[in-house]
């Protein structure tokens, strides 16, 4: 929904009111069915391209399993050098620990609150604006926010119409 004050705009006629309103209807609708098809050719985009690479996705998943069970079951060909060289990159052996692996990020988080560690979390601040709303209404003054008084224009778009117009395109 979109609010404009009285003082920003003037319409001539309830008529041409309807008519500026019926053609954001159609914009919007407009809109919604191009967002449709490029969601739609989103999505098919990334189911074929899915299917195009699941025999390379899996053949990396066994070689990559296999190529592991070699380079573990022979330790003493990675001691110095550490790794093989190849026209096509190196493997190897190398330490582990430079890298943290996180596996439930939520148990992390809840772990560092329980026990104070403020470190290991971070805090994003974001307006409470019904309190804001409150504050000014009793009075104070808040920098950046202010509680629009007296009339306000408004238009809305039946959600219907649009979604009338996305599931046109879904269908097609």
């Amino acid at each position: 929904m979109t609010t404009v004050h009285l003082a920003d705009t003037r319409v001539d006629t309830i008529d041409r009111a309807k008519t500026l309103h019926e053609e954001i209807a159609h914009a919007k609708c407009r809109i919604e069915s191009k967002r449709a098809r490029r969601e739609a050719a989103i999505a098919r985009e990334k189911s074929k391209f899915i299917e195009d690479t699941a025999v390379d996705v899996q053949l990396i998943a066994d070689n990559a399993k296999a190529l592991t069970a070699i380079i573990f079951g022979n330790p003493d060909k990675f001691k110095d050098p550490r790794a093989i060289k190849t026209d096509f990159g190196e493997f190897g052996m190398r330490k582990a620990g430079n890298k943290l692996e996180v596996t439930d990020e939520e148990a992390a988080i809840q772990f560092a609150l329980d026990n104070g560690y403020d470190d290991l979390v971070e805090t994003t601040r974001t307006l409470i604006k019904d309190a804001a709303k409150d504050r000014i209404n009793d009075g104070e003054e808040i920098p950046g926010c202010s509680l629009p008084k007296g009339e306000v224009a408004y238009y809305k778009i039946s959600k219907a119409l649009i979604e009338s117009a996305r599931t046109l395109v879904e269908r097609a």
